[in-house]
């Protein structure tokens, strides 16, 4: 792993302890030394990783606004900053007007959001995201990606799962496909493209005329 860099397993379903164990134990270098530290001591644990897990680890009565600070503070941010920073967060991944309502009352694809921005919370050298779109809708997905990228133009390292290729050629620049919670092959993404596709897949959207529908209709 290295800074500004986002590896990206993409798996087939029922491999989630596999693949986290699996990503953990290739982690290299400074991550690795982190982690090793994070076994020491909780303190360095909350400190050096963020973690969004795939089932969203949120108190339902609490509001977006408390519980973004409240992880705020446990990151270690002072309370002044983390009202700004609740606020800042909210903005970037598309919650703002839900942010004072109770997570109980957040639909699923909010849900997501806000278990991603506790995960973004403080100052991480790594953050570990568990398919942080699921459940949420094309535009609001954007959203998600942009403050992915966001983290690592900041100089973090980012881990993300998930099952999506789109999603893959969006944020990635290594990719990692893991089967049976083991790595079959790791590159950038158009290396694997390179080195294993088998083709394309053209798709051609066309509006048709008032006409044209009728004579398809009839056809």
């Amino acid at each position: 792993m290295y800074r500004e860099r986002c590896r990206y397993a993409l798996t087939v379903s029922g491999e989630r302890r596999a693949r986290c164990t699996g990503l953990l134990r290739g982690l290299r270098g400074e991550y690795h030394d982190a982690i090793s530290q994070a076994k020491r001591s909780n303190n360095v644990c909350v400190s050096c990783c963020g973690y969004c897990p795939q089932f969203d680890a949120v108190f339902g009565e609490l509001t977006g606004r408390e519980t973004l600070q409240l992880f705020s503070l446990l990151r270690g941010l002072r309370s002044e900053h983390a009202a700004a920073r609740a606020d800042m967060l909210a903005h970037a991944l598309g919650f703002t007007k839900h942010l004072d309502k109770r997570v109980e009352q957040y639909s699923g694809g909010n849900k997501r959001k806000l278990s991603t921005a506790v995960a973004l919370l403080g100052h991480t050298r790594l953050v570990f995201v568990d398919e942080p779109t699921t459940g949420v809708d094309p535009a609001a997905k954007r959203q998600v990606w942009r403050a992915v990228r966001g983290v690592r133009r900041a100089g973090r390292g980012v881990v993300l799962t998930s099952h999506s290729m789109e999603e893959c050629e969006a944020l990635c620049s290594r990719l990692t496909i893991m089967v049976n919670g083991q790595f079959q092959c790791l590159g950038t993404p158009q290396h694997l493209k390179t080195k294993f596709s088998e083709g394309f897949t053209l798709t051609i959207k066309m509006k048709m005329d008032e006409e044209c529908r009728i004579r398809a209709r009839r056809s």
